[in-house]
């Protein structure tokens, strides 16, 4: 992610490129999500990535899979996919009934009755 996406005056960020046209969108963040972001600015001031990486030929981080697995063993959570959070996102607001066609918007999925049925399993 680019600093240059970040917009922290106005509490969005910008996603440019997604593997469904519906996740390219500008997502809101919540005051908790905006003092993070601010953190984090400040550990990489001289990078044009947000999370930078000197390991990584491209000058960022590519995947959060280890920094996850140990953030949740540290947490004593058991281990779960990043991805899963899209669907415990969902469920609650298709049980409370937000229509599908809005869940599907909000967790930037593709196809709405693909997607809705999945959160219903």
């Amino acid at each position: 992610m680019k600093k240059q996406h970040l917009d922290l005056e106005n509490a969005v960020v910008w996603i440019p490129d997604s593997k469904t046209p519906n996740g390219i969108a500008e997502v809101p963040l919540t005051p908790i999500a905006v003092e993070a972001f601010r953190d984090q600015l400040r550990l990489s001031p001289c990078s044009p990535y947000l999370f930078p990486s000197d390991e990584n030929p491209s000058g960022h981080q590519k995947t959060l899979k280890t920094v996850w697995s140990v953030t949740l063993r540290r947490a004593t959570i058991p281990y779960f996919r990043i991805y899963d959070l899209r669907s415990t996102y969902a469920t609650p607001l298709s049980a409370g009934g937000v229509a599908d066609e809005w869940v599907t918007q909000f967790a930037a999925a593709g196809e709405t009755r693909r997607f809705s049925r999945s959160i219903r399993r």
